[in-house]
């Protein structure tokens, strides 16, 4: 599989088994808002709940097949909805009846691409 870093974005990476990201995101989903920060070691997403419970996952580097990040930026927080993010990662993947096994490997995986505030979070295929 080819993949076309895009070097003029502060990030983009490419994970290749979104299935397990699914399961680690439906294991925080304890509020509907999700806060991610992005920065040199990997991604870091948050869910509070009134300030008395915090799940956190930790996406780090190595997680990626790709992780390029822009060197000397500071990514600030930002916040989407969750559930757009898990709607979004479903609809990327293919129905298991779509692939054959063998191909079913190379086929789930998802680019997200971030270029700093006010740009979109894109998550494609």
């Amino acid at each position: 599989m080819d993949y076309t870093i895009e070097e003029n974005v502060q990030f983009y990476g490419v994970i290749k088994n979104v299935k397990h990201l699914l399961v680690l995101l439906k294991a925080i989903n304890i509020q509907n808002i999700v806060s991610i920060w992005i920065h040199e070691e990997g991604m870091v997403l948050t869910v509070e709940n009134h300030r008395s419970v915090k799940a956190i996952a930790f996406l780090k580097l190595h997680l990626f097949h790709i992780f390029n990040f822009t060197a000397g930026i500071e990514i600030p927080t930002f916040a989407l909805p969750l559930d757009a993010i898990t709607t979004g990662l479903r609809t990327i993947i293919p129905k298991e009846r779509d692939t054959v096994p063998s191909s079913q490997a190379l086929s789930d995986y998802c680019e997200i691409k971030y270029n700093g505030t006010g740009s979109n979070l894109s998550l494609f295929r």
